[in-house]
C-alpha cells in the first residue's frame, strides 16, 4: 500500500500544483477484495469532496451515462447528470466502478467511446436528455478494475493505473 500512497500523494500534489483536476485518470485495478473502493472514498474524503459511485459491471449500454433524447418514452438523463442534479454542484469525486466490464456483452468500444465523452475536460459533455454542453473538468474521475488488460486500449491509455495487490498470506494472518 505504501507504493499506492505515494501514487496518490503525486496525484494530488499535481493537482494542487496545476489549481485544477488532472485530466489522468486514476485506475486502481486488482482482484476483488483489495480496498479499491476504500482508497476512491478516501480519496474523496481527503479533498473535501463527496463520493459517489457508478456501477459499470455488467451494463453495455451508453445510454446508462449520456441519457436517453427526449423525444423516446421514458426518456431520462444519464448517471452523470443525474449525479450532478442529487450534489447541486461539480465538487465531487465519481467513481467508475468495473470500468473493464463496461460494455462487455455490446462491444466495449461503445462503453469506452461514452466514458471518453465524459472523461474529456476539452470539451464539454452533452447528455442527450438535456442536451446541453456540461463541462466536467471540476470533477475528480476515478476508476476501478478487476483486470485492466480487458479495458480498452483508447480508454486506458487517458489511466493512471495503480495496481493492488491481494494481501499476503502473513497480512491476512495479522488481520
Amino acid at each position: 500500500m505504501e507504493q499506492v500512497k505515494e501514487e496518490i500523494i503525486d496525484y494530488i500534489y499535481a493537482m494542487n500544483k496545476l489549481g485544477r483536476v488532472s485530466n489522468e485518470i486514476i485506475l486502481f485495478s486488482g482482484p476483488p477484495g483489495t480496498g479499491k473502493t476504500s482508497v476512491a472514498r478516501q480519496i474523496a474524503k481527503a479533498l473535501g469532496r463527496e463520493f459517489y459511485k457508478i456501477p459499470l459491471g455488467g451494463l453495455s449500454d451508453d445510454v446508462f451515462l449520456k441519457g436517453c433524447a427526449k423525444q423516446y418514452s421514458g426518456a431520462k438523463p444519464g448517471t452523470i447528470v443525474d449525479i450532478l442534479f442529487k450534489a447541486g454542484h461539480k465538487n465531487i469525486l465519481i467513481l467508475l466502478d468495473e470500468v473493464d466490464k463496461f460494455g462487455a456483452r455490446n462491444g466495449a468500444q461503445d462503453g469506452a467511446a461514452a466514458l471518453l465523452d465524459a472523461l474529456d475536460h476539452d470539451k464539454a459533455f452533452v447528455d442527450r436528455f438535456i442536451d446541453f454542453p456540461i463541462d466536467l473538468s471540476d470533477i475528480v474521475f476515478v476508476a476501478t478494475a478487476n483486470n485492466s488488460s480487458s479495458i480498452p486500449s483508447v480508454l486506458y491509455d487517458r489511466m493512471n493505473s495503480i495496481e493492488i495487490l491481494p494481501y499476503s498470506n502473513q497480512e491476512k494472518f495479522e488481520i
